[in-house]
């Protein structure tokens, strides 16, 4: 991950934030397969699954810090980092709890198939949503800010 976010910074500054997060959320997903589907004592893939959800995580982190900044207007933006973190802390919170019973009730791997069902699904969203607006001819596209508190 750490070797993956100054690459996808780039990335997300050339061709756009929602790339890095669908291609994120499409190795992560991909990396969640693999360590849910192994067959025990298959150690080199699971190395390379967890490389791949590194790699995935390090290419969304960017992209949602210069999706937030963007989008959100200067005097706010520490509001909305704080908010952001937030809310993924509030709804991960019973997630445990979720699983373990899924867990029980249905399967050990049914809770991370769901997972990774839902993250592959996030990925429509993500590439159809996660765009902002594009600057009109006569105002300077690197001053988004504006555009977008407009």
């Amino acid at each position: 991950m750490m070797l993956t976010v100054f690459p996808a910074g780039i990335l997300s500054d050339k061709v756009g934030e929602r790339v890095g997060i669908a291609l994120g959320f499409a190795l992560v997903g991909i990396s969640l397969g693999m360590l849910v589907f192994l067959p025990f004592g298959a150690f080199g893939l699971y190395l390379i699954g967890w490389a791949l959800a590194g790699v995935g995580v390090g290419l969304m982190q960017p992209a949602y810090m210069s999706l937030i900044s963007k989008a959100v207007p200067e005097k706010l933006r520490g509001t909305a980092f704080g908010l952001f973190s937030t809310s993924l802390g509030l709804i991960s919170l019973p997630a445990p709890w979720i699983g373990g019973q899924l867990w029980q009730a249905v399967s050990p791997r049914f809770p991370f198939l769901i997972t990774v069902v839902v993250i592959f699904l996030s990925i429509i969203p993500v590439w159809l949503k996660f765009k902002l607006p594009k600057a009109s001819q006569g105002e300077n596209p690197g001053n988004r800010e504006e555009t977008i508190a407009n």
